[in-house]
């Protein structure tokens, strides 16, 4: 029987490592460049209220990015972090901000939208908003019994106190006050490169292949991340290989 597969993530996933299921599955992918962690539990968890899926896979994206829905998208036509119609639950789409110094800069109305919200909230507060769209997403697919795998495009988890992304993450092992909610997600459900949560970004790095960003993975890292993600998958007895 065919397997139908479902991702969800940002430009770390689309059209990335993603893409090589469909080679395997009856695969569908709804990420979004620029998505952040919102839009991501949010389109997962319309799709599969919609139809049925037997594999959830996400690449969870960076913390400081935010994802507001909007009913009526009329001063944000020319802005290109606004998702897709039909992707996200109430017919709304969301106008996405980016990150803390993301897209929305050079746009008046979402600029309107979001200065002020990074101006008053911390990391802290921003990481926080992310992980209760994990722990959500988490509760959601356990709930119906659906098997799913976690990962994040980046070590966000343990890293030194002064490291900073170029998405302006920071390592979560800082923010003591954070760990009562870290420790309700599920990381036996989560895949990794190593003990150490390094991600997809941290391969790259081994390997010193990168787009000419010099921060999005080539092409290559993809396949082999996609290689790891495939094997637990397999391993876990979701997927039959013949």
């Amino acid at each position: 029987m065919a397997v139908n597969s479902l991702t969800g993530g940002c430009s770390f996933t689309a059209g990335a490592w993603e893409r090589h299921f469909n080679n395997y599955t009856q695969h569908f992918d709804i990420s979004f460049p620029g998505a952040g962690n919102r839009y991501i539990a949010d389109s997962i968890i319309h799709f599969t209220t919609q139809k049925h899926y037997d594999l959830v896979l996400v690449m969870w994206s960076g913390l400081t990015r935010l994802d507001t829905p909007v009913s009526d998208i009329t001063y944000f036509k020319d802005y290109f972090n606004v998702s897709l119609p039909n992707m996200t639950p109430a017919g709304t789409r969301y106008v996405m901000s980016g990150g803390e110094y993301g897209n929305y800069l050079d746009h008046p109305m979402a600029k309107m939208m979001y200065s002020n919200i990074y101006k008053f909230t911390s990391y802290s507060d921003l990481a926080l908003m992310s992980l209760t769209e994990m722990i959500k997403l988490q509760n959601h697919l356990k709930t119906r019994g659906i098997p799913y795998y976690f990962m994040s495009y980046i070590n966000y988890w343990n890293r030194p106190i002064d490291w900073i992304s170029k998405n302006c993450d920071r390592g979560l092992n800082n923010y003591g006050q954070l760990k009562p909610v870290i420790d309700q997600l599920d990381f036996d459900q989560w895949i990794f490169l190593n003990d150490n949560k390094d991600g997809i970004f941290e391969l790259a790095e081994q390997h010193n292949s990168f787009m000419d960003d010099q921060y999005h993975p080539a092409d290559d890292v993809h396949k082999m991340w996609f290689d790891i993600v495939l094997e637990r998958v397999v391993h876990d007895g979701h997927l039959v290989i013949s």
